[in-house]
């Protein structure tokens, strides 16, 4: 298919397409503007309907899943760089 399109004279590669808050210079406009989108997919996608009474309830659900999906991770390398305490020290302040 490459050889197909150079024949034809036309141009085969690869084109970058920056975010356009990158373009302009502000790379942490592409953080929130994430952020955001996934926001709206994760209410979106979990509630038939939204109602601004409980717009906070919904909120608080979403940064409670986004902290537990950051917190995984970091709890699994903690417990894999720990070493073992044995249990003479565990259970001396007892």
């Amino acid at each position: 298919m490459r050889d197909a399109i150079q024949q034809c004279g036309g141009h085969f590669g690869v084109t970058k397409h920056l975010h356009p808050f990158a373009e302009r210079g502000t790379p942490d406009f592409v953080w929130i503007n994430t952020l955001l989108g996934n926001v709206k997919n994760a209410l979106h996608g979990t509630y038939h309907a939204l109602r601004r009474k409980y717009l906070q309830r919904y909120l608080s659900e979403f940064c409670y899943r986004f902290d537990l999906a950051a917190l995984v991770p970091r709890l699994l390398h903690a417990a894999a760089h720990t070493p073992p305490l044995p249990y003479k020290f565990a259970t001396a302040g007892v």
